[in-house]
């Protein structure tokens, strides 16, 4: 789990005190009223969903602590957009951009992003379509788009894999499939031949999932 600390820098920035923000890729959880949500890390900022006041132009001060990293990483990051939530009332989403990072604390960051979102889903001639994550139970796997919005799941058992794809309200399932990069491949509309996961996850069975037809 990434644990997010930060410390708004007086007396630019009107938030209230410092807040714990964790990162939650699979949803459904309630919001705690002491802590923020991070929506989205990336190498060059976040997206934040906060009950607190919060600016364009702020800047605060970050504290970045995850199991991969050999210690917290610290950086700046300066509040660029703000908006109403549209899914949860009284909160507001914001957009913060990195401030100064050398290239450890990038490297530090892609670390954190690899572990906490799992891989990356490539497509040939086409480039990144987005990531699949791994459940805790070993059978589950949660799948995003390049905007880290969740868009589907894929399901395993003794049958096989099952995908779901989450296209507005109504939910889609697709037959029984050999392999996750077919579930994949059906998740978002492409042919399983041109998919690859970097790094690789591996089945159920013990094997890869790394390219082309792989089970």
């Amino acid at each position: 789990m990434l644990e997010a600390r930060y410390t708004p820098r007086a007396p630019r920035v009107r938030t209230a005190g410092g807040a714990v923000r964790r990162l939650a890729l699979h949803g459904g959880a309630d919001l705690d009223p002491t802590e923020d949500l991070l929506l989205d890390l990336g190498p060059g900022g976040m997206k934040l969903l906060t009950a607190r006041p919060i600016h364009p132009g702020d800047v605060v001060d970050l504290s970045l602590g995850h199991p991969a990293l050999r210690g917290a990483v610290t950086l700046a990051a300066r509040v660029v957009w703000t908006r109403p939530s549209p899914a949860r009332s009284g909160y507001a989403e914001a957009g913060l951009t990195f401030e100064g990072l050398r290239d450890t604390t990038r490297v530090a960051l892609e670390q954190v992003i690899a572990a906490e979102l799992g891989s990356q889903v490539l497509c040939r001639g086409r480039g990144p379509l987005g990531w699949v994550a791994p459940g805790q139970d070993g059978a589950t796997w949660f799948v995003y788009d390049l905007e880290r919005r969740d868009v589907g799941r894929i399901l395993a058992d003794a049958a096989g894999f099952r995908a779901q794809r989450l296209a507005g309200p109504a939910e889609q399932w697709s037959r029984d499939v050999a392999g996750l990069l077919e579930a994949l491949a059906w998740t978002f509309e492409q042919r399983a031949d041109l998919l690859e996961l970097q790094p690789p996850l591996p089945s159920p069975s013990g094997h890869s999932s790394h390219g082309a037809g792989a089970r």
